[in-house]
């Protein structure tokens, strides 16, 4: 798994960096609050607020989960973020994508869920 992620089933995981594995089957899985990135070439870079977006991820074994933010439309000193997870075979063939969970039925779908 890979993203800035905050929580893995609750459990705080801020401090193990961007990148780490879990087993298969569900993992509830909240992003950083605030995101950023420094461009140290040009003195660019951006802040901001993913409002701890929430995933519930079927996570199968053999496959990769990548959380990406990435920032859209900048208007001046204004952008706007988009969220994005995927899943992506060993094989490394193409990815599916995957939106935040978007109500607890879907979060709880996932945790009766098994790989």
């Amino acid at each position: 798994m890979f993203g800035p992620i905050a929580a893995v089933d609750g459990q705080d995981v801020s401090r193990l960096g961007k990148s780490f594995s879990v087993l298969p089957g569900c993992h509830i899985v909240q992003l950083l609050n605030k995101v950023g990135q420094i461009n140290t070439s040009n003195g660019g870079g951006y802040v901001g607020v993913t409002g701890g977006a929430t995933f519930a991820l079927r996570m199968r074994a053999n496959f990769t989960y990548e959380i990406e933010v990435q920032v859209e439309s900048v208007t001046g000193p204004v952008g706007q973020l988009t969220i994005q997870a995927s899943e992506r075979p060993a094989d490394g063939s193409s990815a599916t994508p995957i939106s935040p969970a978007r109500s607890g039925d879907e979060i709880a779908d996932c945790q009766r869920w098994t790989p």
